[in-house]
């Protein structure tokens, strides 16, 4: 069975870029919710605002992103899920994506650090007023699904305010 691994952690803390590097070195296919969401014109509305799209919206989009990968490829998801209710559907899916959920990274980024990559990458979404945003609820809808993957035994913690071949090694050493 393929297996799932989940890429979590605040705007900023390189999920995106080290997904990129897992698919370029080991061939394994990347789903970012937010590369997603931009994409959809109502929904990067909503996000360039710094407000969370609503879950069915998102649960649409990653299902369909899902469905589009040949079965038995190991998948990156990045972003996803935001809150305890879309951890809960996901663990529904899996059986239906014929996928093993692995493992769980959260990328660990102090506010700093996420502040100075995103004024670098630019996005429309990355207004100061939004990164607020963003960061509130990354703090009040996330932190109980880090907690929940946590008591699953799924969880592991990446400081990703190191360089980005340290955060690759460190995510090579995880996944041996």
């Amino acid at each position: 069975m393929a297996e799932l691994i989940i890429f979590m952690g605040p705007t900023g803390a390189g999920k995106t870029v080290q997904a990129e590097n897992m698919v370029q070195r080991l061939g394994w296919v990347h789903i970012s919710s937010g590369q997603l969401l931009r994409e959809d014109p109502s929904e990067a509305a909503v996000m360039a605002r710094g407000d969370l799209v609503v879950s069915a919206d998102v649960e649409r989009l990653v299902t369909a992103a899902v469905a589009q990968q040949a079965t038995g490829r190991s998948i990156i998801l990045d972003g996803f899920p935001r809150s305890l209710d879309e951890a809960k559907w996901l663990e529904h899916q899996l059986e239906t994506w014929q996928l093993k959920l692995r493992v769980v990274i959260v990328f660990d980024v102090d506010r700093t650090t996420s502040d100075e990559r995103l004024r670098k990458r630019q996005r429309a979404d990355d207004t100061v007023a939004a990164l607020d945003r963003k960061w509130s609820a990354y703090e009040l809808a996330t932190r109980p699904v880090i907690d929940y993957y946590q008591q699953l035994g799924l969880l592991k913690h990446v400081d990703g305010n190191l360089s980005e071949d340290e955060v690759y090694a460190t995510i090579g050493s995880i996944l041996a």
